[in-house]
C-alpha cells in the first residue's frame, strides 16, 4: 500500500476504535492482494487474513 493511501485511511479513521482501524488496514492490503496472481495472491491473502482478536493475543503475549 502506497504512502497516501495509508495516511488517508490514518486520517479518515482517526475516531474510529482500534479494531476498525485495524480491520480498514487489513482490507486495504488484501485490495492490493488482488493485484498479484497465483501463489503470491494466495500468500498475500493469508499475511493480511488475522483477524483483530488473532492480533490482540499475539500482542499480549509479546508485550508479556
Amino acid at each position: 500500500m502506497n504512502l497516501k493511501m495509508m495516511s488517508l485511511i490514518i486520517l479518515s479513521l482517526s475516531a474510529c476504535s482500534h479494531q476498525q482501524m485495524y480491520d480498514a488496514v487489513q482490507q486495504g492490503q488484501q485490495v492490493e492482494c488482488q493485484k498479484l496472481q497465483g501463489e503470491q495472491y494466495q500468500q498475500c491473502m493469508e499475511k493480511f487474513a488475522k483477524s483483530y482478536q488473532q492480533y490482540q493475543q499475539e500482542r499480549e503475549q509479546v508485550k508479556k
